[in-house]
């Protein structure tokens, strides 16, 4: 005598599933039935945390944020622009040859959260060697921007719905980089 049982299982790439019975043979039945069910249980779990998703479009609500900056009154080109806001994640974007930029907030999100927020610019990047030897080394790049627009951020923008445009006009002229003498404390 066999018994049918049955499975659910669920692809979390593909989010296809599917209804799997198989026949288990009697002496088995009894013996596996707690692991069987533990199993039907923690399919059925699997499946509930999938149609609730995984976080796609919730988070705080966000304005859209691009705007230019300059340093000089010229273009600033590969700059980090950051919004950091009272709490929670910062949005960030880079600056284009011409200086534009437009905030992300994570993958699938535009913008910065609403309400005022830090904004931090910086020039500086690390030095990056892909050990997969495909050509996407990263060259190292020394701070061009003054502290004052970074480290220790004087710049404030209040993020409103809808779309938001903030231009940044920088000015050279102080230290760029924090030494043993400058606190390490950042905003």
């Amino acid at each position: 005598m066999y018994f049918i049982q049955t499975f659910v299982f669920a692809n979390i790439r593909t989010s296809v599933f599917s209804i799997t019975c198989c026949e288990i043979p009697e002496r088995y039945a009894t013996m596996s039935y707690s692991i069987l069910k533990n199993i039907q249980f923690l399919s059925v779990a699997l499946f509930c945390f999938m149609l609730t998703g995984c976080g796609g479009s919730s988070g705080p609500p966000l304005g859209n944020v691009s705007g230019t900056v300059t340093l000089d009154g010229k273009p600033l080109e590969d700059a980090t622009v950051t919004f950091y806001p009272g709490e929670g994640r910062s949005a960030i974007g880079t600056t284009d040859a011409s200086g534009n930029y437009t905030l992300q907030f994570n993958q699938d999100r535009a913008g910065a959260p609403i309400g005022e927020n830090i904004v931090s610019i910086t020039t500086k990047r690390e030095p990056y060697h892909d050990e997969s030897n495909t050509g996407n080394d990263i060259e190292g790049r020394k701070e061009v921007v003054p502290l004052r627009y970074h480290a220790k951020s004087e710049l404030k923008a209040d993020v409103k719905s809808g779309s938001n445009t903030f231009n940044f006009d920088l000015e050279s002229g102080g230290p760029t980089e924090l030494d043993s003498k400058t606190s390490t404390e950042q905003f």
